[in-house]
C-alpha cells in the first residue's frame, strides 16, 4: 500500500513478486496487477478534478501557495497517472490548510501527511519536506484494508501492516499487528504518543528499509 499510483504500484508489486496492491492512499484496491479494482469509498457524488491538470487542483495549489508562500509545492505532471489523489510537498500546518479547503468550497476533500520525503528539497524554504496527499475525505489506509479483508475473507489476526507516518499509523485497528520504522520516532517525537495509544504497535530497532528487513526476518523465524 502506498500513496503512489496503480501505475508505480504495478511495477514495485511485480519486482516483489506480488499480484494485490493499494495505490492512492488507499482510495483503489487493485487484484491481480490490474484485472480487478475496487474503489474504496462512494464515488457517485464525487466531483473535484484534481488529478491530470484538472481545474480544481490548479485552483487549490494557489489556495496552498498564497497561504503558505514557499513552503508547499505541487505539479501538474505529479498528479497526471492518478484517479482519486494529487500529490504535494513541502512543510505546512494541516489544519489551517483543511480549513482553507472547507472556506474554499472544498470540504469534501483533505491534505494528509504520508510522512517525511528525501525525494523533494529543491527551493522550498523548509526543513523537514514532508509528503502531502490530496484525498477524499473519509478514505485512508485503514479502509482499504478493511474492505481488502472483507472481499478476500482474511482474519484480523493473519494481517500485519509497516509504515512510518501518522497516516500509516491509522492500519494498527484493522491489523493484527502494527511495526512503525524507528526513524519515523527519531523525526517525529509526536508519533510515540499516538502510537502508545495502540496496544498492538511496535516500534523496529532498525531504520527504514533495515526495518522492514527485521520485520520479515521476525516473522519467517
Amino acid at each position: 500500500m502506498s500513496g503512489r499510483n496503480k501505475l508505480q504500484l504495478r511495477y514495485n508489486a511485480m519486482l516483489l513478486g506480488a499480484r494485490n496492491y493499494i495505490p492512492e492512499l488507499g482510495c483503489e484496491l487493485v487484484y491481480d496487477l490490474g484485472r480487478e479494482v475496487h474503489i474504496t469509498f462512494d464515488n457517485s457524488g464525487y466531483k473535484y478534478e484534481i488529478t491530470r491538470g484538472g481545474k480544481d487542483l490548479m485552483r487549490i495549489i494557489k489556495i496552498f501557495k498564497d497561504a503558505f508562500p514557499g513552503k508547499i509545492e505541487s505539479r501538474i505532471e505529479w498528479s497526471m497517472e492518478r484517479s482519486y489523489n494529487a500529490l504535494f510537498f513541502g512543510e505546512i500546518d494541516l489544519i489551517a490548510a483543511n480549513r482553507l479547503l472547507a472556506e474554499n468550497g472544498y470540504g469534501g476533500l483533505v491534505l494528509v501527511d504520508n510522512g517525511f520525503s528525501r525525494l523533494m528539497s529543491a527551493y522550498l524554504d523548509i526543513k523537514n519536506p514532508r509528503i502531502y496527499n490530496l484525498i477524499p475525505a473519509g478514505v485512508e489506509k485503514s479502509t482499504a484494508i478493511k474492505l481488502d479483508r472483507k472481499l478476500r475473507n482474511l482474519k484480523k489476526g493473519n494481517c500485519i501492516a509497516l509504515g512510518d507516518s501518522a497516516e500509516d499509523l491509522k492500519m494498527a485497528k484493522e491489523v493484527f499487528a502494527f511495526f512503525l520504522m524507528k526513524d519515523a520516532v527519531e523525526m517525529d517525537s509526536s508519533l510515540l504518543e499516538l502510537a502508545g495509544s495502540c496496544s498492538n504497535v511496535y516500534i523496529t530497532e532498525g531504520r527504514m528499509n533495515r526495518g522492514w528487513a527485521e520485520v520479515i526476518k521476525y516473522l519467517a523465524q
